[in-house]
């Protein structure tokens, strides 16, 4: 079946204008920025999968580059929950620290080798890579630590929250994730044109988590007007 880039384009598209919601929100705060940058890597992976699907006869080094985006995803999912206050310790900060050093490991690795990722075909709204050795046992062993981290990590996080707004903000990190998650295990196995399509269907089914970031911001952004608010209110009546 043709592949259509409109899921993909849409996509991006939302989660460029979250990004710059996010930004105009608070763009002061680290969690602001790297929620940002969490759904600009995401928009990024859309569009580069559009470019690849247009001509995947001649798609060149575009595949290599669609890896090279989620790479960051990851990490910079790890480090978002070691900005929040609820979790600040050296381990979450060491585990955010070691996924960047080993993302950018990775990230030289795949621009070093030219047969680290070749795109076999598109179809629907998939596209689907091939690689040959073991670089995708080991490329998967990384990311998929990273998507555990933030499994495990969020959970531990929300146990250890004082405050419900914190609490919320870390469930809603646990369930963006596990929403894309488990849904693409299931897909990939069942579903006919998902199979072997599991960095695109991730990647797409991660909407998901681009909409719970989204409720993170809101929910940050509320408690902030909230205490400015209170505190108005405690002048006034003072004066």
């Amino acid at each position: 079946m043709t592949y259509s880039p409109v899921l993909a384009a849409v996509t991006a598209g939302l989660e460029v204008l979250a990004a710059a919601w996010a930004l105009w929100r608070g763009g002061r705060r680290a969690t602001i920025r790297t929620i940002a940058a969490i759904l600009v890597f995401l928009a990024g992976y859309q569009v580069t999968e559009i470019a690849i699907c247009s001509n995947a006869g001649a798609a060149g080094f575009l595949p290599r580059l669609a890896f090279l985006v989620v790479t960051w995803l990851p990490p910079f999912g790890v480090l978002l929950i070691a900005q929040l206050p609820a979790v600040r310790s050296r381990v979450f900060t060491g585990a955010a620290v070691g996924m960047f050093a080993a993302a950018a490991a990775v990230a030289v690795w795949i621009l070093v080798d030219p047969g680290f990722a070749s795109v076999s075909t598109c179809s629907v709204v998939f596209a689907r890579f091939t690689s040959t050795g073991s670089r995708f046992l080991i490329y998967a062993i990384f990311y998929w630590t990273g998507l555990f981290l933030m499994l495990l990590l969020s959970t531990w996080g929300a146990a250890r929250a004082r405050g419900p707004k914190e609490r919320r903000s870390l469930f809603l990190v646990f369930g963006g994730s596990a929403a894309f998650i488990v849904p693409s295990l299931v897909l990939t196995q069942y579903v006919g044109p998902a199979k072997d399509a599991l960095p695109s269907v991730m990647c797409h089914l991660a909407f998901l988590l681009a909409v719970a970031l989204v409720g993170i911001v809101y929910v940050n952004n509320s408690r902030e007007s909230s205490v400015a608010s209170f505190q108005s209110r405690s002048r006034d009546s003072v004066v």
